[in-house]
């Protein structure tokens, strides 16, 4: 049961208002750190990387909540001449609780999507060193690789919880706020702001399902076309018991074409996860991805087994190992191998 409790307090802190945890403290900071390693049969080459360093704080007066995190990522090591890795705020925001139903909250936020873009990289809560291929960077026109949906946004959220009944719960997000661009997080490049909505539908705590919908205008896009309207729709769901966990998502990307193509192309991506916890102390994980970029052509796709491992000795520190076979179906990329490990602590 500690690996699910530490998860469950984590997620609690990063996502929800903490009314009985406000009450005891009225500020707060914790945060959490992480360690990879990672060897790839393509490249051949191995690296150690501190990747987060994450502190978050919060403050809480009755209805108000004000919360920011800090990160430093890949060791963030910043120089006159550059350096290396990123000092960045990833989140700062005030919320206004009016009810149960309705929270008001402005700043910048994580985009309300999926299972784990809300986790943000909260190592500790999730059981692999690595993300689905949903959360990743992908290069579908060969021209500009991004995420295909925003990570982060300025502007507002509306949140809250619609209704009860028994151990049933649905629970809703809806924001607006700066499209992406070169300065989206201050300075928006035109009128069409950034739309997204979440709806999540939990039974207690084993089961939960969710639909997500982000949509904007990429002032860079992901084909090369400024402006380019692009949208992402989003199924997940979660069934998790002591010791069985089943994640699966499914994601439809639709992407603007430059202008001499013209049209929309719509990229596919989908997971299924399977772990089994021993006695809270093991958890092996298998994991099936894929992802296509509907392009119709050879060579379109990725799809990748994951096979790994979660040892966590306290509720607090967790030991991760995994390796990937990864496998294209263009017929000039060859199959490989990723070996990645990795220590998180929350604290």
């Amino acid at each position: 049961m500690e690996m699910k409790q530490i998860q469950v307090i984590l997620v609690s802190l990063l996502l929800t208002s903490p009314v009985l945890y406000a009450q005891q403290r009225e500020f707060s900071i914790y945060g959490y750190i992480d360690l990879e390693f990672e060897y790839g049969t393509e490249q051949k080459k191995s690296t150690f990387d501190i990747h987060h360093f994450n502190l978050l704080t919060e403050f809480q007066s009755q209805q108000v909540r004000v919360f920011s995190e800090i990160e430093f990522e890949h060791g963030a090591s910043l120089e006159p001449d550059g350096g290396e890795g990123e000092i960045a705020l990833e989140r700062a925001w005030v919320e206004y609780t009016h009810s149960g139903r309705i929270q008001l909250r402005a700043g910048k936020f994580l985009t309300p999507f999926g299972i784990y873009n809300l986790i943000h990289d909260a190592t500790p809560t999730f059981l692999t060193t690595s993300l689905p291929f949903i959360y990743g960077k992908h290069n579908p026109f060969g021209v500009n690789k991004a995420r295909l949906y925003a990570k982060f946004y300025t502007g507002l959220q509306v949140l809250g919880t619609l209704s009860k009944a028994g151990s049933i719960r649905l629970n809703y997000t809806l924001g607006v706020g700066n499209g992406r661009g070169p300065e989206q997080f201050s300075k928006d490049n035109d009128n069409n702001k950034s739309l997204s909505a979440r709806l999540l539908l939990q039974s207690g705590t084993r089961l939960q399902v969710g639909v997500s919908h982000y949509r904007d205008h990429n002032a860079e896009g992901l084909s090369g076309k400024q402006g380019a309207n692009e949208q992402v729709y989003g199924l997940d769901l979660q069934y998790d018991t002591d010791t069985f966990l089943l994640q699966s998502e499914l994601a439809l990307f639709r992407m603007e074409r430059n202008i001499e193509a013209g049209g929309f192309q719509t990229a596919k991506s989908w997971y299924i996860q399977l772990a089994y916890r021993v006695q809270d102390l093991v958890t092996p994980v298998l994991r099936y991805d894929f992802f296509d970029r509907g392009t119709n052509a050879v060579g379109d796709s990725h799809r990748t087994w994951l096979l790994g491992v979660n040892i966590s000795p306290n509720a607090k520190v967790y030991f991760k190992g995994e390796v990937q076979f990864n496998m294209f179906s263009a017929p000039d990329e060859a199959s490989n191998r990723l070996y990645l490990s990795s220590i998180s602590v929350a604290f």
